[in-house]
């Protein structure tokens, strides 16, 4: 299951037509378990990523800190917790 929805989060056409639920559970699996780069599921979440996204997020980023590893991956796992925080902000005062 986690090498498969890896593999998802690489093909575009199922990034395009598969239904937003179904693409934050291959993304959120392939950045729940350390099997292969989680390198696009980071960009992918740092566009539509969920208060559900953040918790993995935070955690894989945690791992990064610790090692203090600044790879593009890692850059890229902080970029979309800081897209998904900005973009919960912003609903929040909208709904206000």
């Amino acid at each position: 299951m986690v090498t498969t929805s890896i593999k998802k989060t690489y093909d575009p056409t199922y990034m395009e037509k598969a239904s937003l639920d179904d693409r934050l559970k291959a993304l959120h699996y392939a950045i729940k378990y350390p099997v292969g780069d989680p390198h696009d599921a980071f960009i992918h979440l740092g566009e539509i990523g969920t208060e559900e996204s953040l918790y993995y997020l935070e955690k894989r980023a945690k791992s990064y800190r610790i090692k203090n590893e600044t790879l593009c991956t890692a850059s890229h796992c902080f970029e979309a917790i800081k897209e998904i925080k900005k973009r919960i902000e912003k609903d929040s005062i909208l709904k206000k």
